[in-house]
């Protein structure tokens, strides 16, 4: 099986005032029109759009996140979003994420809406609403962040087809000490259930997996480490349990991050990184 990600094409653009446009780099895209300064705007919108093709032996039964590619020529998605920060205490983020069903046509579903408070004296932040939860290296990330065209099979393995995503609140705390920082947060809502279309195999366990249900608390601690700004180290730890009336479930694990950046901490240049997870679930 072989998958090639084509483009990931982003476009930022300020919903008032113009300013002056600024290279910025996203990961993995390979194309950006422009970018605006956030800081500079109150508002602005987002887009990010990522087609995919690639050749596959087989059955086709490759996949398991709901948005892996199912076919050799794919849309895989098509994210639009609403950035607010009016102020530098409060701000907001919503999105709406349009994609190809495997079973034709196409469809939509809006991922994440929430707004969020920021006390910036003690490294408070509270936010409250739709958001994909912080948990392992990937979860939290949207689709045109991905560093490959399929999503990590211990996202899918544990969290759901879809990943970890709830209606409810969430607190962090963050500091930053020498060449490091350490950012922990605890969430709790009811997780999100999702309809996609996968075909023929839209019930077999070997593509869907089973996730979260009900009402559940996550947790994660991220501490991060520059030996020096070219050697950049990142080591997480999480769980995630069910406290609702759904089924017993029960996840806690580990997650390191190494990045070398020929640019150290400033902007573009050549990368390599290497990570890895490591999770543990129980179920009764």
């Amino acid at each position: 099986m072989f998958r090639l990600l084509v483009i990931s094409a982003m476009i930022v653009a300020p919903a008032l005032a113009q300013s002056q446009p600024t290279f910025s780099q996203t990961t993995p895209t390979i194309f950006q029109l422009w970018n605006t300064p956030a800081q500079q705007q109150p508002f602005w919108v987002t887009a990010h759009a990522n087609f995919i093709a690639g050749l596959e032996e087989g059955e086709g039964d490759l996949f398991r996140h709901a948005h892996d590619p199912q076919q050799d020529i794919y849309f895989q998605g098509l994210d639009l979003g609403l950035n607010l920060q009016p102020t530098d205490w409060f701000s907001g983020f919503f999105n709406l994420n349009s994609f190809q069903e495997a079973v034709g046509g196409f469809g939509s579903e809006w991922e994440e809406g929430f707004l969020k408070v920021v006390d910036p004296t003690y490294g408070f932040e509270l936010r409250a609403g739709r958001f994909l939860n912080r948990i392992g290296n990937q979860n939290q990330v949207h689709l045109h962040g991905w560093d490959y065209a399929d999503a990590n099979l211990s996202t899918t393995s544990f969290f759901g087809d879809e990943g970890l995503a709830m209606n409810g609140v969430e607190l962090s705390w963050g500091t930053t000490f020498d060449r490091g920082g350490f950012l922990g947060s605890v969430a709790y809502g009811e997780t999100l259930s999702h309809d996609h279309a996968h075909g023929e195999d839209e019930h077999d366990d070997e593509h869907c997996a089973e996730g979260f249900n009900d009402e559940v608390i996550t947790e994660r601690g991220l501490f991060y480490y520059n030996v020096t700004d070219f050697h950049q180290n990142n080591l997480g730890f999480n769980y995630a349990k069910n406290v609702g009336g759904g089924a017993d479930r029960e996840v806690y694990g580990m997650d390191y991050t190494y990045q070398w950046r020929e640019n150290g901490l400033e902007l573009g240049g050549r990368a390599f990184r290497l990570r890895g997870e490591y999770f543990v679930m129980e179920t009764d």
